[in-house]
């Protein structure tokens, strides 16, 4: 069974099935490796979410949907700083 990618936007959500997918979180507000060590942690912290990359403007992960929602990590992030697109 392959990881799949999709970007997740406001106008396109995608409903997680299992951790066995990839997703791409598009973010604004990233400017510097800070940014990035933030959001990384930020990501780390959240109960079903496994953190396979950040860089400066995007995040790609894997979730659990049994243990955490999009709109959830969303806040998170928005918690913190950054605004995902």
């Amino acid at each position: 069974m392959g990881s799949q990618t999709h970007t997740i936007n406001p106008l396109n959500k995608v409903q997680f099935a299992d951790m066995t997918s990839s997703f791409e979180i598009a973010l604004e507000g990233m400017s510097c490796q800070h940014c990035v060590s933030r959001v990384r942690e930020t990501l780390e912290a959240l109960e079903g979410i496994e953190v396979q990359d950040v860089r400066i403007g995007a995040a790609t992960v894997r979730m659990d949907s049994e243990r955490i929602t999009l709109d959830e990590v969303e806040d998170a992030l928005r918690t913190v700083g950054y605004e995902p697109v």
